[in-house]
């Protein structure tokens, strides 16, 4: 990070020795949106680059920083869908992969809370890009029930 930072070497030269660092199997590298970002520029298929899903591979799990990796892939989200070079199909399976990734390993109240971050902090609520609608649907789509992870535990106690 700091050749990249003094400029010593270019951000796909710092790309592509992050993502050696994935193939060779060390577990924690500091992912980036920038980072993430930047492995989709030139995308144009209708599938996520092997750079992007390998840095990607690196937010999520039991040993994650929850907040710091919410945010990483929040931010990701945005500037995606921001990026009307990508198609339309592909900036939403980098949210699908995202969420897909942060979830993993996580209790029911957690994945409450990560769809939550996501819906309270779309930019484009009520609208055909909403991050919010996206959300649900994908939700429906994985069989992903959180009503219950959200009832009150008064809700659930009747239901007994």
């Amino acid at each position: 990070m700091r050749a990249l930072s003094m400029k010593v070497i270019t951000e796909d030269e710092y790309r592509n020795a992050v993502v050696q660092l994935v193939e060779a199997g060390l577990e924690f590298l500091s992912v980036s949106p920038d980072l993430l970002v930047s492995s989709l520029r030139g995308a144009n298929g209708l599938t996520l680059p092997p750079a992007f899903v390998k840095l990607a591979s690196r937010l999520g799990g039991k040993k994650a920083e929850l907040p710091s990796h919410v945010q990483v892939a929040l931010n990701t989200t945005v500037r995606a869908l921001q990026d009307e070079t990508l198609p339309w199909t592909l900036r939403q399976a980098v949210l699908g992969h995202l969420l897909e990734r942060i979830i993993t390993d996580r209790t029911p109240e957690e994945i409450t809370g990560i769809m939550a971050t996501f819906v309270q902090r779309d930019p484009w609520r009520g609208t055909d890009q909403s991050i919010a609608s996206y959300v649900m649907d994908w939700l429906r789509g994985h069989f992903i029930m959180l009503q219950r992870a959200t009832q009150s535990p008064r809700a659930k106690k009747k239901k007994r």
